[in-house]
């Protein structure tokens, strides 16, 4: 059987011209399931929004069988345009999957031209439809799936989780253009240890999966270090090149004693691919920081959020304090890591003053990176149900990625001017912040910052504010421009030294 995977993947940054996309870990999976029950493959990954009509000509050429749709929230909307002229102009089964169909399943299932959700966790529920597909057998019952029959909805259960990832083959990287692809013209080679994470931040959808999957095994399960070790060896083994390794584990240090086991055998098989891994400030100390160094970990993303920490804990529900982040800080420095600091702004009740105490958080801590969005209330979320109470959105929003500089919130605390504006002068006044301590001209950047009649003008001269402020960060967007081999050179002898310069 031919199934099809179509992929919206668009990058609205307009300083990446030639975006190419990145490799989707998830599909991998599928992908590699259901090659080894003899399926064949394809993937339309769409780095750009094509007409329907190119689209619907790209997959008359392919001549699937099947045709699984997954997308995030931010791009479900050119599914809702395009399915349902693919499905008037071919008439081919379509499965839509993915968080935003995970978490959204009512309004997913509702759209003219997807005949199949799938629920959660996809290799069981896609191998077991594809064969019986094959076998022209009954597939309305086929757990994680809803499935429209007779002008009805059948909506089966979820399947219990696999709790043995072991059991998973390799994913698929030859789904994709792999050695084009925007992350593999930077080196980095992209791998999952973990699935699940136990926390339940209201911005998230976790505690949202942790109730669909409630009773239905394990939720946060690791795959053995071994299988990580060797997929590792793999893939750089088949793709040289590769300079630097992410993980995309939502949570990557939960289990101390894997760690531990991982950084053995990572340092016995000498990999010597620096890493770069997602966790929590409050997971962190001394002892296990020291380790991650000796094993050749480089970067550590770290989620600040907020400077204010009312709002961190009884809006987000995330319960770290601002001494925790900043002693975590000092001891990522202390043992030379990087680290990647994400924060948000236009959170549900906050103000300009509360996004101006993660302006001085953010200086004071003094990350590596600084990435800066504006709060998105993405589906089924607790907080997009607390925007929804609260008159702050409406259900028929169109959903923007964090890094857009848009808000969808309407509320009376901050308005939707003074949420772009702290957007997009944020690691500005960062900056300003690290290099002023004299208290009578941070007195006045609080003033300008907080001024809402100043905003406007400071708007128009942005361009010009961010050139004076960060004369030496233009380089960096022509990286992905070039050859994979000519970016990793660059990146390497360019623009790390440059990122690294104060002042």
């Amino acid at each position: 059987m031919r199934v099809l995977f179509v992929l919206p993947d668009f990058n609205y940054l307009d300083f990446i011209s030639d975006y190419s996309g990145f490799n989707h870990i998830g599909l991998a999976y599928l992908s590699a399931c259901l090659k080894q029950e003899n399926h064949d493959t394809k993937l339309l990954h769409l780095t750009k929004e094509l007409p329907a009509d190119e689209l619907i000509s790209l997959i008359k050429e392919i001549n699937p069988d099947l045709i699984c749709y997954t997308a995030f929230s931010n791009q479900f909307h050119y599914i809702k345009k395009v399915a349902p002229l693919i499905k008037k102009e071919l008439n081919i089964l379509t499965v839509c999957g993915g968080i935003h169909a995970t978490v959204h399943p009512e309004d997913t299932i509702n759209i003219d031209g997807i005949d199949m959700v799938c629920i959660g966790e996809g290799e069981k529920a896609i191998v077991e439809l594809a064969n019986k597909l094959e076998k022209k057998r009954d597939i309305s019952k086929i757990k994680s799936l809803w499935v429209k029959k007779n002008n009805k909805i059948i909506k089966n259960e979820v399947n219990n989780l696999n709790q043995d990832l072991d059991s998973l083959p390799s994913p698929d990287m030859d789904l994709f253009d792999f050695r084009n692809l925007s992350g593999t013209k930077l080196g980095k080679l992209n791998v999952i240890a973990t699935r699940g994470c136990p926390y339940q931040c209201g911005y998230c959808a976790n505690h949202q999966l942790q109730r669909i999957y409630k009773n239905k095994g394990k939720y946060v399960r690791f795959r053995s270090v071994d299988k990580v070790i060797h997929e590792i060896k793999d893939i750089k083994e088949k793709y040289p090149g590769m300079n630097h390794l992410e993980f995309l584990d939502d949570c990557f240090c939960l289990n101390k004693t894997w760690i531990k086991d991982f950084i053995q055998k990572y340092k016995k098989e000498k990999i010597n691919l620096p890493m770069i891994v997602n966790t929590r400030v409050d997971l962190l100390d001394d002892e296990l920081l020291k380790e991650l160094k000796s094993a050749g970990m480089r970067e550590l993303c770290l989620g600040v959020e907020t400077g204010n920490e009312e709002i961190r804990e009884k809006i987000l529900n995330k319960h770290i304090s601002n001494a925790q982040i900043i002693k975590t800080f000092k001891l990522c420095k202390k043992y030379g890591f990087e680290n990647r600091c994400y924060v948000m702004v236009g959170i549900p009740f906050e103000n300009m003053g509360n996004a101006l105490e993660t302006v001085k958080l953010c200086s004071k801590i003094q990350p590596t990176y600084l990435h800066v969005s504006i709060f998105q209330p993405y589906p089924n979320t607790a907080l997009y149900d607390l925007c929804l109470k609260n008159g702050f959105i409406n259900k028929d929003i169109n959903f923007q990625t964090y890094f857009d500089g848009v808000t969808v919130l309407n509320q009376n605390s901050i308005t939707k001017g003074e949420t772009v504006f702290a957007f997009t002068y944020f690691r500005i006044f960062v900056r300003l912040y690290e290099r002023f301590r004299n208290k009578q001209i941070r007195r006045l950047l609080d003033k300008i910052f907080l001024n809402k009649k100043l905003h406007k003008p400071l708007m128009k001269l942005y361009p010009l504010a961010y050139a004076l402020v960060f004369p030496m960060q233009a380089p960096y967007r022509l990286i992905l421009k070039t050859s994979p081999k000519t970016a990793r050179f660059l990146k390497k002898r360019l623009i790390m030294p440059l990122r690294r310069l104060k002042g």
